[in-house]
């Protein structure tokens, strides 16, 4: 990493890591990491939640208050995520604050697998401290698009998996073991890989990867053990996932889960461009994401090594290496070609790059423990823990309670698009004018993705069942007439926009009209004016936001115009729809 930058600065950072070799103590780099954690946490703490973590908070209301889940809710993923949430809410409350200290805790059980896995590789302890600082260094520079995320949780049980796995292959290759402590461990982890594919089935890469690693390194053990190992395997993934299908059918939630499978997926599971996905992965997180140019090349030599333990001694040198590798690689797999290309599909990925080039670090001489701390430290540079602003929150965080203007102070996601921008304060004052007209369940649609907290806030049920409206239409376009249907069918009062989805500004989204000032702002385009969702009348703006009033049934949309915000469907009075014809109004 640090040969991107010039000569002159690598020099001077190469003789200050020379000067200040107090750095190779391990003691330092645990202090160091207890000031990171002093510094950050009550930040981290109290950011937003993004709109991912509102949606599985309502999924988990809605079945605690009787729902079924997939029926009342769409959602496109594994209950995984959704059971976690019910836990979470049901143990320790509903606050931001809890789902974010949980979201912690998660990336603080990463740290310390990941951790373990270096000692097991005999890493220096010096290494593995500032290892485990550069875990958590980065994941409080991301933004909270990626905290309290699929990906992120799926890892902490696969990891735990990758662990046993390297304690498995060691114990294949000695002597014999009882078969019953053999198949034990298997089950172990069978079950931690079972719990992660609940989350999100992509784990099946790594783990396979995983497998096939680990069979080859312990190929000179006996077919028995072997045998055992694999049994114990699929036994615990059979347990895992048993008792979540026998819930599935118990709560009729799964004839509509498998119907999202079978019926809807299969548009939203569209592979991507490979170049742009490669952009991504080193673009994502500058500069903390050039480590992936480590990590591969580190990855593809580690698989290329010849060794293994002959039956009756101890390994060559331990799996960890090796099977980290594979792993990292089945994980690279799996985004590369299955994903969306988010950031918070990179963000575990990055995780498991730093951890691998850490264990190599003590081994291979072109990366020299030096230069990985220099290159740490020209990562931290532009961490967000330095900024000015943000450090000034750190004493209202112990002092007040949460708000929506601290949450717009700390969050980090609009300060580089305006396509993600947010406005909790304003968001505020729509809840305030909802709860002041007594909007009941049922008769709010929130049109766009980012402001669907206002469902969570007023502690009421969605019109529909399609919370993300605008993204479900954008992802689903063969089923852009059920969605309607669904909308059309609904007994919604209220409907709120985000004037900012249409290409606008924060500041031209937030202008109001000199004769007006509930009319749309004086910069919204003109052929959007007349089609739904903004033809609908306005009885209050808050900044970005509208809340309109929808009289009696909604306006339905043409069937035969495609969605987006390029092209919004119209509204019965430029085109009547298809559907409102066969509706008879």
């Amino acid at each position: 990493m640090i040969a991107l930058f010039p000569s002159g600065l690598r020099s001077r950072a190469l003789r200050f890591a020379n000067r200040f070799a107090i750095v190779a103590s391990p003691r330092v780099g645990w202090v160091a990491l207890a000031l990171l954690l002093l510094v950050n946490v009550p930040l981290f703490l109290r950011m937003p939640l993004w709109p991912d973590a509102i949606l599985y908070d309502l999924a988990a209301r809605n079945v605690l208050h009787g729902g079924i889940a997939y029926r009342d809710l769409f959602d496109n993923n594994l209950p995984g995520m959704m059971w976690a949430h019910i836990l979470v809410r049901t143990l320790f409350g509903w606050s931001s604050e809890v789902l974010r200290l949980v979201d912690l805790a998660v990336v603080g059980g990463i740290v310390v697998l990941s951790v373990k896995g270096l000692w097991s590789a005999k890493v220096r302890s010096a290494t593995a401290a500032w290892t485990a600082l550069a875990l958590f260094a980065f994941y409080f520079s991301t933004s909270e698009f990626c905290h309290c995320q699929r990906d992120v949780w799926m890892l902490l049980p696969a990891l735990g998996a990758l662990v046993l796995r390297c304690g498995q292959v060691g114990r294949l290759s000695r002597p014999p073991e009882s078969p019953s402590r053999i198949a034990a461990l298997a089950l172990a982890e069978g079950l931690c890989w079972g719990s992660a594919a609940w989350i999100k089935p992509h784990i099946v890469f790594p783990a396979l990867a995983c497998w096939l690693v680990g069979m080859w390194l312990a190929r000179r053990a006996s077919r028995r053990a072997r045998a055992t190992d694999l049994a114990g395997l699929i036994c615990g993934g059979f347990l895992a996932i048993a008792p979540g299908i026998v819930w599935l059918s118990w709560t009729g939630a799964l004839p509509y889960l498998l119907e999202i499978f079978r019926g809807w997926n299969h548009e939203y599971i569209s592979p991507g461009a490979l170049p742009g996905r490669l952009r991504s992965l080193f673009a994502s997180f500058g500069p903390w994401s050039l480590i992936h140019v480590a990590a591969i090349s580190l990855a593809l030599f580690q698989l290329m090594r010849r060794g293994t333990a002959p039956v009756g001694t101890t390994a060559l040198f331990p799996p960890w290496p090796q099977l980290l590798a594979a792993f990292y690689l089945g994980w690279l797999l799996q985004v590369l070609v299955f994903q969306k290309g988010f950031d918070y599909h990179f963000a575990p990925l990055l995780l498991l790059a730093v951890t691998l080039t850490a264990t190599c670090a003590d081994s291979f001489r072109p990366l020299p423990r030096r230069v990985l701390a220099v290159s740490l430290a020209l990562a931290l540079i532009g961490h967000p823990m330095f900024g000015v602003g943000r450090l000034s929150q750190w004493p209202l965080c112990w002092r007040q309670a949460n708000s929506p203007e601290c949450q717009d102070r700390l969050a980090l996601i609009g300060q580089h698009s305006n396509s993600f921008l947010f406005d909790r304060t304003e968001l505020g004052r729509v809840e305030r004018f909802l709860r002041g007209h007594h909007v009941q369940s049922g008769e709010l649609t929130v049109f766009d993705w980012r402001a669907i907290g206002l469902y969570f806030d007023l502690d009421i049920a969605p019109s529909t069942r399609f919370v993300m409206l605008d993204t479900f239409l954008n992802f689903y376009p063969s089923k852009r007439e059920i969605i309607w249907g669904d909308v059309d069918a609904s007994n919604q009062v209220f409907l709120v926009t985000d004037l900012t989805c249409v290409g606008l500004d924060r500041e031209k989204a937030s202008a109001v009209g000199a004769d007006d000032p509930l009319s749309l702002p004086p910069a919204f385009p003109a052929n959007l004016r007349e089609l739904y969702p903004w033809c609908e009348p306005v009885v209050f703006r808050a900044g970005q936001y509208a809340v309109h009033k929808v009289d009696g049934r909604p306006k339905i949309l043409d069937g035969d115009r495609q969605w987006a915000l390029r092209s919004p469907r119209p509204c019965p009075t430029t085109s009547p729809s298809r559907l409102s014809r066969l509706l008879g109004y």
